[in-house]
């Protein structure tokens, strides 16, 4: 029985090893791969988070070159606005939420420019007890702290409630905990479903069919921790896709601001 345990023992530590090592596989080669297509939809920002993940020690050496050299030509690349908002008394508010495309950009200002993608913005600033404002902006590739400064006017009325937009939705982070659960659990599947085939084998070649409990017991417990791996695979992929695809979108636009 100690060695029954003791291998599962085992196995479940090789098991999570060689999980964690498909896991790192598969999120390099997919940042490699998505960082390379969103620069060419000129999705920089995004681009940048997929390059700093293929450019990290985990992932293979010239893949790790390449994404270290593709991360410093698109932070060149990536644009930057600094925001001044004022209110109609023409005080500074940095409690200011602002929103491009009707994803969060900032909960609040600090003076610090703000990453953008080149393009064409539908902009909203919001203030925390009414009022909220909307311009267009037009940010260009390469263009580092621009400043922008926007005003309240007199009588700005409240923010209305806000609406579903198809556009930016927010990934829940627990769609990616899944996931990554979910990667884990089929690297368990394969590494004791291949455990159990071998010793199978090999029993069946050296005593079957006089070979002892614990021996048939260790293939059994084997194969068992497969089945039960191969189910949490199952049901976190499809949980972690589920939340993905139905994730809420972002707010919908209230009126135009006014730029000074």
């Amino acid at each position: 029985m100690t060695r029954v345990v003791f291998a599962v023992a085992i196995g479940v530590l090789l098991s999570s090893w060689t999980g964690r090592l498909l896991a790192d596989d598969a999120s390099c080669a997919s940042a490699y791969e998505q960082g390379q297509m969103l620069r060419r939809r000129g999705r920089l920002v995004e681009a940048q988070r997929s390059f700093v993940t293929c450019s990290q020690s985990l992932c293979p050496a010239q893949m790790r070159s390449d994404c270290g050299d593709w991360l410093r030509e698109v932070e060149q690349s990536t644009p930057s606005v600094a925001f001044e908002v004022r209110d109609r008394s023409g005080k500074d508010r940095l409690d200011v939420r602002v929103l491009a495309d009707g994803a969060v950009l900032a909960e609040g200002l600090d003076g610090r420019a703000l990453a953008l993608d080149p393009g064409v913005h539908a902009l909203r600033y919001e203030l925390p007890r009414g009022g909220a404002l909307e311009e267009r902006l037009v940010v260009r590739e390469g263009e580092k702290d621009r400043r922008v400064s926007v005003r309240f006017p007199e009588g700005s009325p409240a923010a209305p409630s806000p609406s579903p937009s198809p556009q930016s939705p927010s990934r829940p982070v627990m769609a990616y905990v899944l996931g990554a659960v979910g990667v884990v659990a089929l690297g368990s599947f394969v590494s004791f479903g291949v455990s159990g085939y071998t010793r199978a084998n090999d029993l069946a070649a050296r005593c079957a069919p006089r070979c002892t409990e614990s021996e048939a017991r260790s293939v059994h417990t084997r194969y068992a921790i497969a089945d039960v791996s191969l189910g949490i695979a199952v049901v976190s992929l499809g949980a972690a896709l589920w939340l993905f695809l139905s994730a809420p979108a972002g707010r919908a636009p209230a009126r135009a601001a006014q730029q000074r």
